[in-house]
């Protein structure tokens, strides 16, 4: 099977993030939420197997994108960063 894979625009990375804030808000049991550091998507990843960045790799948008999502969280909600691919056994 063929797929096409879009990277987000800055915008619209940065309203997935409001809009995952909001609704992790409004939960009421306890959440804690995980969020890893290098990488969010398999071709967002720092290397691949042959030593290049991946094609969707762009660490200023990433930290943006989280610095939003802890910016918008209750503070009854636990944020952690981890430093691992999303994909990574680390992260798992």
């Amino acid at each position: 099977p063929e797929f096409t894979l879009v990277r987000a625009t800055l915008e619209e990375q940065l309203e997935a993030a409001r809009v995952i804030a909001k609704k992790l808000n409004a939960s009421t049991g306890p959440v804690s939420v995980l969020v890893p550091t290098e990488g969010l998507s398999a071709p967002n990843l720092v290397k691949d197997q042959n030593g290049k960045n991946g094609e969707f790799w762009n660490p200023e948008l990433d930290r943006k994108f989280r610095a939003e999502l802890k910016s918008g969280l209750s503070s009854k909600i636990e944020y952690r960063e981890i430093e691992a691919h999303i994909n990574d056994e680390a992260f798992a």
